[in-house]
C-alpha cells in the first residue's frame, strides 16, 4: 500500500532552489490507516450451502435434517491470503 504524499530536500551545496521530490513511499506497518484499509471481510463473499445431518432420535430412530452451512469459496480465501500476506507466494505441484 503506498500514500501519496510530497516531501522538498533542499540540497544543501547549492542556494536551496535545488530541490528533490518524492512523491510516494510505503506506508508505515503499524499505521493505522494501513491496518483499517487491509481489513478483509469474509462475510462478503461467504455462501450458504444446503446440508443433510444425521440425527438420532431418544427412541432410537434416525432423522435428516436439511440445514445451511458457511463456506467461503476458493477465490475469496486467495484473496484473503494475498492481501494479509502481500510478500508470501503459493507453490503448487502437479501430482500425476
Amino acid at each position: 500500500m503506498e500514500q501519496s504524499i510530497q516531501t522538498h530536500i533542499t540540497n544543501e551545496a547549492s542556494n536551496g532552489n535545488l530541490g528533490l521530490t518524492r512523491k510516494s513511499r510505503p506506508n508505515k506497518a503499524g499505521s493505522l490507516n494501513n491496518i483499517y484499509r487491509n481489513i478483509f471481510d469474509p462475510n462478503k463473499y461467504m455462501l450458504k450451502l444446503p446440508k443433510t445431518k444425521k440425527v438420532q432420535l431418544t427412541n432410537g430412530q434416525i432423522k435428516w435434517e436439511k440445514i445451511e452451512t458457511d463456506y467461503l469459496p476458493v477465490a475469496a480465501r486467495i484473496a484473503w491470503f494475498r492481501k494479509d500476506h502481500p510478500d508470501w507466494s503459493i507453490i503448487t505441484k502437479a501430482v500425476q
